[in-house]
């Protein structure tokens, strides 16, 4: 069983690699509302 902190490294780390790609694709970061929805649907 993974512990929370575990779960929060893993969580942390998609995040600053999505926030990555999107700002070398798009020139800008990612939005509150972008962020908040990639964290939901990256705990499905």
């Amino acid at each position: 069983m993974k512990t929370q902190l575990e779960v929060a490294c893993r969580l942390y780390n998609a995040l600053l690699h999505a926030e990555q790609e999107e700002y070398e694709k798009n020139k800008h970061t990612m939005g509150r509302n972008e962020l908040r929805q990639l964290v939901l649907d990256l705990r499905k």
